[in-house]
């Protein structure tokens, strides 16, 4: 029997955890073929996933007229089951395969509308009118999509009359070997991108606040601003802040790291199963 065929188009590095190492693994593992459509240099089928590469795109502008025509082109002959999109500059290539007759998944992984008005390269004072425009566009365009996948509840109140699903963003469940307790100390770890939007100077104040009950911060991930890194490494909360790049870093290393290097870290009481299109386990980031 001629397995399902599931093809992603994403703009995210061809090993980005949440689509490669996430969604297509598991898609994998659950007997699906799978092809994964990025900006690249050369086509390779990794862990059993076709990855099809194409041109990057030179510029914002590029990226949402030129490279949304050449996905277009390189994903409709793959005649798939399934198309998913991973980020709203695809949203033209979306539309054209489902004028094409597909059937396609948009998986915005942020909140675009609040994070255009933290966008540094668009200025401060046309935020506003920018992100209500792509909240009314982003809208108005989910009407087509067969299904809508986002990463927290706060994002699906957007397309609360659209068949939408919550795929938390947890780091993947590994088999892992905590080493033994050596103090009574409690941390809480972090793992992912580092940058305001994202939280960071808000886990830092809980930080400070919980310090006198034996509670410290340990981040990991990559600052999205080098000056982060200055702005909380003098803060009492922070014993140590340990900055690793995601590029070709697997979701595996990346959380066995984290939890090898933090003789506190508990082990989660509780796990979540996550099945059809998504990912197949997941666990907390946070425990104290």
């Amino acid at each position: 029997m001629k397995a399902p065929h599931i093809v992603h188009l994403s703009t995210y590095p061809a090993d980005d955890i949440r689509v490669f190492q996430k969604a297509c693994k598991s898609e994998v593992a659950e007997g699906y073929r799978v092809t994964e459509i990025v900006c690249g240099v050369g086509d390779e089928t990794v862990d059993g996933v076709e990855i099809r590469s194409i041109a990057p795109a030179k510029g914002r502008l590029a990226r949402m007229t030129g490279l949304c025509w050449r996905m277009y082109r390189e994903a409709r002959p793959q005649n798939a089951d399934l198309y998913q999109f991973h980020h709203p500059d695809l949203i033209p290539a979306g539309l054209l395969l489902k004028l094409s007759g597909r059937k396609v998944i948009y998986e915005p992984r942020e909140f675009f509308p609040d994070k255009i008005l933290s966008m540094r390269w668009i200025p401060a004072k046309l935020r506003p009118a920018i992100s209500a425009a792509f909240a009314l566009y982003e809208r108005t365009t989910s009407a087509m999509w067969d299904h809508v996948i986002v990463a927290d509840r706060y994002s699906a109140k957007a397309f609360y009359d659209r068949p939408v699903s919550v795929v938390p963003n947890y780091p993947l469940l590994v088999s892992v070997e905590l080493p033994m307790k050596q103090n009574n100390k409690r941390k809480l770890i972090y793992v992912g991108g580092l940058s305001e939007d994202r939280g960071l100077l808000v886990m830092v104040k809980i930080a400070e606040l919980l310090r006198d009950h034996n509670v410290e911060l340990e981040l990991m991930g990559k600052f999205a601003f080098p000056r982060l890194m200055f702005d909380i490494s003098g803060t009492k909360a922070c014993g140590r802040c340990t900055s690793v790049s995601l590029k070709r870093t697997s979701a595996y290393y990346f959380f066995s790291q984290c939890l090898r290097t933090h003789t506190q870290a508990k082990t989660p009481s509780s796990y979540s199963s996550i099945c059809g299109v998504g990912f197949r386990w997941s666990l907390p980031i946070f425990r104290i």
